[in-house]
């Protein structure tokens, strides 16, 4: 019906947003890490660890 079908419609939209929103907050924590912080976080997950801890 088209009441379901606006319904899921907004729901598709609210979702996407709140996806990339969660996205872009994300980035934002590890920028946050890496400049502010500098605990080497960022460095840590993009830099190939040999297996060792």
């Amino acid at each position: 019906s088209d009441a379901s079908e606006s319904c899921w419609t907004s729901a598709h939209w609210y979702l996407a947003y709140a996806g990339i929103g969660l996205v872009a907050l994300h980035i934002a924590a590890a920028l946050r890490h890496h400049f502010l912080l500098r605990d080497n976080v960022l460095t840590r997950m993009i830099t190939p660890s040999s297996g060792r801890e």
